[in-house]
């Protein structure tokens, strides 16, 4: 889980949502597709909750601020 959080902050700190939110999107389609045909390695587990993770992260915070600003736009440290 703390993967995903420092994903995501680094994503949004760099305003580079753009690349990561589909980036972000098609490791979990990947990692699922690979999980439906074989049992996920300790490594793969990790990065599918890391990006799970991320990814709600990713619509919470759009959501709540209607876009995708820096945390350092918005005032916080």
């Amino acid at each position: 889980m703390l993967y995903g959080l420092t994903f995501f902050l680094a994503i949004i700190e760099g305003a580079t949502v753009v690349i990561g939110l589909p980036f972000t999107v098609a490791v979990i389609i990947g990692l699922a597709v690979a999980a439906r045909r074989a049992a996920l390695g300790r490594l793969a587990t990790f990065f599918l909750v890391g990006y799970v993770v991320a990814s709600l992260l990713f619509v919470g915070w759009g959501l709540y601020w209607r876009g995708f600003p820096e945390p350092s736009q918005l005032g916080i440290p």
